[in-house]
């Protein structure tokens, strides 16, 4: 069997299914809606398939809403003690991948920000969530000699802006960018690594543009 696929496939994958998620959307909306006004779990959903595709042959399983709960246990993520509140067992994951030997590969957070939306507080929780779920490695490997499954976290987030005065793709750009310093500082002070993928369109026949940023956190 080929190797399964690697991180940055994935983060490619889901590129992919936030684009068909947009095309799809203001295709069979007849150009007259772009995302912002679709739920979020209409991009989770894209992602969801374009992953699917990317695994089909290779015995990884994709759980959409994981509860956190069994992502600390299909993970090797359980230890004694009082866990950060992010991993509360009553939390949820958008996506969880596993294995093929059914423990935790990674989980994905999506998150739409709406363009009159400056409250980065849903993003902020994420980040720290994907953080605190990466740092039971050492935790779980050091006090309980247990092998931790979990390799990464990923975050999406989407945004876009419709503007007949300044630059739709400015203002994408501007938002995207206090993101990824939010993101930056989080994962900087938790010890960990991110790689970002951004992608920004614009959409002239309607003066608006759209952008994505992924990111992969890791060890």
């Amino acid at each position: 069997m080929p190797k399964v696929p690697s991180m940055e496939e994935i983060v490619s994958s889901i590129y992919d299914g936030v684009k068909n998620a947009w095309d799809n959307h203001y295709r069979f909306s007849l150009r007259k809606y772009w995302l912002w006004a679709a739920p979020e779990c209409y991009i989770t959903s894209h992602i969801f398939d374009a992953l699917g595709e990317l695994f089909k042959d290779f015995g990884h399983s994709l759980i959409l809403e994981e509860s956190i709960a069994n992502v600390l246990e299909n993970s090797n993520g359980i230890y004694p003690g009082k866990y950060p509140s992010e991993l509360k067992p009553e939390y949820r994951s958008d996506i969880a991948i596993y294995w093929n030997n059914e423990t935790i590969r990674g989980i994905i957070e999506v998150k739409l920000l709406r363009s009159r939306s400056h409250d980065l507080k849903g993003i902020s929780k994420d980040v720290r969530r994907i953080c605190e779920f990466l740092k039971l490695k050492d935790k779980v490997e050091k006090s309980e000699n247990r092998r931790f499954t979990g390799q990464f976290g990923i975050l999406v987030v989407y945004t876009d802006e419709h503007d007949n005065r300044k630059s739709a793709r400015e203002k994408v750009e501007n938002r995207l960018s206090k993101v990824e310093s939010l993101v930056s500082d989080k994962v900087n002070k938790n010890g960990l690594s991110f790689k970002k993928v951004r992608g920004i369109f614009e959409v002239p026949e309607v003066r608006s543009a759209w952008g994505v940023t992924i990111f992969l956190i890791k060890h």
